[in-house]
């Protein structure tokens, strides 16, 4: 996961998890490496960023595994790999993720997913396996009706031409032949393999959240990128 919601509940899940992987670091300097790895100068600079957001309205923030590792390099524990904050996060679920991960034609996932989402006013961003492939489903009808003009109209044709981007930029050459079918609204692409539909779902997740188009073309920058 490179995407990460910046709750105050997923910070200190996030928190506990990797100091539950190093129990040796100290708790001061693993808050200053996690921010670094925010992409904050420091911790107090990360709870000033995040200081006046509620849970449902939480930035979102692209997690750099390499700032983390330089962070707490420069407290003098060494040999921490870059990789510590996906290995300790995969032995936990974080309280509020980008997508949803579930078997096919599991309903109550489904729609647990669909009364969270709701609840938080976020989009539903879906990933449905199989035995070889994934399919990944988004639907916005889970977004304040207030709030969700950039997925409609003359900007949800823009905004579905870039997701469009996207998927032909990490789908070239893929086995499967996936399929992309919808718009910036309601949407799926079948035959995914299953990495290539996390990575989409990041993407994807990260457009429908942001509303400013400065923000979008930011994010969409990163994303390519990486």
């Amino acid at each position: 996961m490179t995407i990460v919601i910046l709750s105050e509940e997923n910070h200190r899940q996030a928190k506990a998890a990797l100091h539950a992987e190093m129990p040796h670091v100290r708790s001061s300097h693993l808050a200053e490496a996690m921010a670094a790895g925010f992409g904050r100068g420091s911790h107090a600079a990360l709870l000033s960023f995040r200081r006046g957001y509620q849970d449902h309205r939480a930035p979102l923030a692209r997690w750099d595994g390499a700032a983390f590792a330089r962070r707490i390099a420069s407290f003098g524990y060494a040999d921490v790999p870059a990789t510590a904050f996906g290995t300790a996060l995969a032995a936990i679920r974080l309280p509020h993720t980008p997508y949803v991960k579930f078997r096919k034609g599991d309903r109550s996932a489904n729609e647990d997913h669909y009364r969270t989402a709701n609840r938080l006013g976020r989009p539903m961003m879906m990933i449905t396996t199989a035995r070889t492939y994934a399919q990944l489903e988004w639907d916005c009808i889970t977004i304040d009706g207030r709030e969700d003009h950039h997925v409609r109209g003359h900007e949800g044709d823009r905004l579905v031409r870039l997701m469009f981007e996207m998927f032909q930029a990490r789908c070239r050459g893929a086995p499967g032949k996936p399929l992309f079918c919808g718009s910036a609204f309601t949407g799926t692409i079948k035959k995914l393999l299953p990495e290539t539909a996390g990575q989409l779902a990041e993407d994807y997740f990260t457009l429908l959240t942001c509303h400013s188009p400065e923000q979008r073309s930011g994010l969409r920058e990163a994303r390519f990128r990486s």
